[in-house]
């Protein structure tokens, strides 16, 4: 919780990281020691005080890497690199960022995109954002004939 609000990345680091509980044990101090939890409760209630008070997080939207370590530090075990762009789109973390978590095509890696509907523009529009190259192969002359249909069609022929 307090990474984002500070930018500060040891509070997932060190004495701050929970032990993991096990099975149904009680783990409300999340084995800190009383002096780490009232440090941790100090900060929160100095960072939730300037986040209602209007005052921006740090980091808005922690990369890629970042984000796991959080992740894992969260759930106590290790989050694998699969999990940050499905993460990200739940926690509506999808700006900028997000390019990072895309996955990496191998090196020569070229997509084939059949058509040029919306759907195959928008797959493009995602291809481009993580600097795979791609083709277009369509056999219109036109780009998103199909949605341009579509949109122009009279109401009552559904």
């Amino acid at each position: 919780m307090l990474v984002q609000p500070t930018g500060d990345a040891d509070w997932v680091h060190g004495r701050f990281v929970p032990s993991r509980s096990r099975g149904l044990e009680e783990n409300d101090d999340g084995g800190l020691s009383p002096e780490v939890q009232a440090e941790v409760r100090q900060a929160a209630a100095v960072e939730l005080c300037k986040w209602f008070a209007g005052s921006p997080s740090v980091l808005p939207e922690p990369l890629g890497k970042l984000l796991r370590e959080m992740m894992s530090v969260s759930l106590s075990e290790e989050v694998t690199a699969g999990y940050v762009p499905m993460i990200r789109r739940e926690l509506g973390l999808v700006g900028k960022s997000a390019v990072e978590d895309a996955p990496a095509a191998p090196p020569g890696f070229t997509a084939l995109i059949i058509g040029a509907g919306i759907y195959e523009l928008c797959a493009a529009i995602e291809l481009a954002k993580t600097g795979i190259p791609y083709t277009i192969v369509e056999r219109s002359n036109e780009l998103g004939r199909l949605a341009t249909e579509w949109a122009t069609r009279p109401t009552n022929s559904i």
